[in-house]
């Protein structure tokens, strides 16, 4: 299994028997509800609601109806490589979480890695949103002390947006960042965030749109701009494209011309 394994799961009627898991696992209710024992401790869970099962903790599920629900499971080493980053220093103890949490900014993380899921979106996506989800959970619900992030040279920022706008249409990954800075994953993120206020892949999405605009002064059809310009499909443009215009690209060309 690599780093991390996220998954959706509609169900009707569900009975996992009592087992365990080498990695974190953390699920959001996305529609329904269902019966969760953790270490003998039994609850209902209810839609939105977050839950986290720790490396070994015994749980099984039960429910009788209707329910979904989106699932990530974390290795442990993941989540210790971005402790050792917080922390400036190599990390190897035991991490745990409380296994109820109820939290806004890791819902709404959750929300963006459904959508993700649902347009088939690339990794980058996906690894950015589980980083910025984990050092919420180190931050806010473990025993660690982080402190306050310090500044990175500007040297890395230019490397690293340089590289961006020459592959941009590509499929840029996390990985590649780090290769060409030399940094860490987590402290590429924080960079541009503290730069841009917007995570690499929002930057690059908006690269992406403004081709896509180069592009829409053409008569080519949407469909082929939106896979020229780097998306997934013309919906994933569409909706991308309304973000940043609140209007459809149709509705923007029409208004245009």
């Amino acid at each position: 299994m690599k780093d991390y394994l996220l998954i959706k799961n509609d169900f009707v009627k569900t009975e996992f028997k009592p087992h365990i898991h080498e990695s974190f696992s953390i699920g959001k209710i996305i529609n329904g509800e269902c019966k969760l024992s953790i270490n003998k401790n039994r609850e209902l869970v209810k839609n939105s609601e977050i839950r986290i099962v720790n490396p070994l903790e015994t749980h099984y599920v039960e429910n009788n109806s209707r329910w979904s629900y989106i699932n990530l499971f974390i290795e442990e080493n993941y989540i210790r490589n971005i402790i050792s980053s917080l922390l400036n220093k190599e990390y190897k103890s035991y991490i745990k979480f409380p296994n109820k949490i109820n939290d806004p900014t890791i819902g709404n993380l959750f929300n963006q890695l459904n959508e993700y899921l649902d347009h088939h979106l690339n990794s980058i996506s996906i690894e950015e949103n589980i980083t910025q989800l984990i050092v919420i959970l180190v931050k806010k619900y473990s025993p660690l002390k982080i402190k306050k992030s310090r500044d990175i040279n500007n040297h890395y920022v230019k490397r690293l947006v340089e590289y961006i706008y020459t592959h941009y249409l590509d499929d840029i990954q996390l990985q590649d960042l780090q290769d060409i800075a030399g940094i860490n994953k987590y402290h590429i993120i924080r960079i541009f965030k503290q730069h841009f206020s917007l995570t690499p892949y929002q930057f690059i999405l908006k690269l992406r749109i403004e081709h896509a605009l180069k592009l829409m002064k053409k008569d080519y059809p949407l469909s082929l701009i939106a896979v020229e310009s780097g998306f997934f499909d013309q919906s994933h443009f569409i909706k991308e494209f309304k973000k940043v215009y609140g209007v459809t690209p149709l509705r923007f060309r029409e208004q245009s011309i």
